[in-house]
């Protein structure tokens, strides 16, 4: 429980700092943030993979960095990992989807980080709020009135009276922040405090059930206490991929 203290405290002096900054500092701590995650999706199966896939890797995820579509990247992506897949005999075709659904989603996350930072700072932290508040009042809500497992088979400390309590302390703190501070009309930041809650939770299962699969407990150890980077930033890349999706089709 100290080490996990004191690695949040590190965490929020860091991204108050890079916030001082200014705006340009904190986006590259977020691509930086996702750059690390690249190692951590090899380190799953390092010992099985080749070394030149970790160089993939980071191939792909620089190359988002760039003026690239976002399309033809993950198209890139999922022809250079059948190829890969091909060529290797130590790339299993299970691994290769694999392999390709978190690039892809780490790629979008991406693509959404340069994407939503170009707007004002309020429009991240009420992304982040819609996402954390989920995972705290779910955690609460869990803890006193939780009864009924969610989904045991992926996460069995999940509870539906926690999601559920998750969802609408989340929407309501999201909507209260964004009617503030938040610059977007009411109808997005209505679809956002409403839908973004769920995401969270869809994609905080998702890599739980990532890490079941693979018989892992955290993703990596660079954070003691809190595992890796994917396991601080499960649910806000599904969060932050969905609202950019929003942002496209309705700005």
């Amino acid at each position: 429980m100290l080490k996990r203290t004191i690695t949040a405290i590190i965490l929020i002096a860091l991204v108050i700092g890079t916030l001082m900054l200014g705006q340009e500092a904190f986006t590259w701590l977020l691509r930086v943030i996702l750059l690390i995650s690249g190692y951590e999706i090899y380190r799953i199966k390092k010992d099985v993979w080749p070394s030149f896939l970790l160089v993939y890797i980071y191939l792909m995820l620089l190359l988002s960095h760039l003026n690239i579509p976002v399309v033809s990247l993950i198209s890139l992506a999922l022809i250079l990992t059948l190829t890969l897949t091909i060529v290797s005999t130590k790339i299993l075709f299970a691994d290769a989807a694999f392999l390709f659904l978190m690039l892809s989603i780490i790629i979008l996350g991406i693509n959404a980080v340069n994407s939503i930072m170009q707007l004002p700072i309020q429009v991240f932290a009420y992304i982040a709020i819609a996402t954390y508040a989920t995972d705290t009042f779910a955690y609460f809500g869990g803890s006193f009135f939780g009864k009924r497992k969610l989904i045991e088979r992926i996460s069995p400390n999940k509870t539906v009276e926690g999601a559920i309590i998750g969802t609408v302390g989340s929407m309501i703190a999201s909507l209260i922040f964004a009617s503030y501070f938040v610059d977007l009309d009411f109808s997005i930041i209505l679809i956002g405090s409403i839908l973004m809650p769920l995401v969270a939770q869809v994609g905080d299962l998702s890599f739980s059930l990532v890490k079941r699969t693979f018989n892992i407990k955290d993703f990596g150890t660079l954070l003691p206490g809190h595992g890796g980077v994917l396991d601080r930033v499960d649910s806000v890349l599904f969060t932050l991929i969905f609202f950019n999706a929003v942002l496209t089709y309705f700005v």
